[in-house]
């Protein structure tokens, strides 16, 4: 088994490509973040953060980030262009985030590597984990009924002022194109 079956590095994260080789298992990139991470020779970056944004260790996040009012970021963490940190999301160390990135309100993270377009719902853990690949990545918390519901083939009677419909939760929840 090799990281290659499952994942390639974005463009996007190419600069840590020496340290996420493909002929190895995927688990071994796991231990490969903090080492990815501390040879990032640029200095820092942080944009202006609102005032219940705390920013600790070495954090290098794009100037397109879309930071909320308030979110704890222990570095080491290299975020990417276009993400979205969404409010109370604690990211504490060793975090490697592509591009398009969504992490979500309340969610926590450590030790992972989210490839581009990666979106994590609210009141998620994510740790020790690769996450996505080549493409939109949607993730839905264990603790939310949806998967289990569309697993029973579930529908959902959808009311409005121009009347109503029956849809199957599996097209309700379909992702965007």
């Amino acid at each position: 088994m090799k990281a290659s079956d499952f994942f390639s590095l974005p463009t996007a994260l190419a600069r840590f490509a020496p340290h996420f080789r493909p002929d190895v298992p995927p688990w071994e990139w796991l231990k490969q973040i903090g080492q990815a991470l501390a040879a990032v020779k640029d200095a820092p970056t942080v944009p202006s953060c609102p005032p219940g944004v705390s920013i600790t260790g070495s954090v290098w996040i794009h100037p397109t980030v879309k930071l909320p009012p308030t979110a704890t970021i222990v570095g080491p963490v290299w975020i990417g262009a276009n993400c979205e940190i969404r409010p109370g999301a604690f990211i504490r160390g060793h975090v490697i985030v592509g591009e398009g990135c969504v992490l979500g309100n309340a969610c926590e993270f450590k030790n992972c590597l989210l490839m581009d377009q990666v979106q994590v719902p609210h009141f998620s853990y994510v740790g020790d984990s690769i996450l996505g690949n080549g493409g939109p990545a949607y993730f839905v918390n264990a603790s939310s009924l949806a998967p289990a519901l569309i697993a029973l083939e579930a529908s959902v009677k959808l009311v409005g002022p121009r009347g109503e419909r029956t849809v199957a939760l599996a097209e309700f929840y379909r992702a965007p194109a």
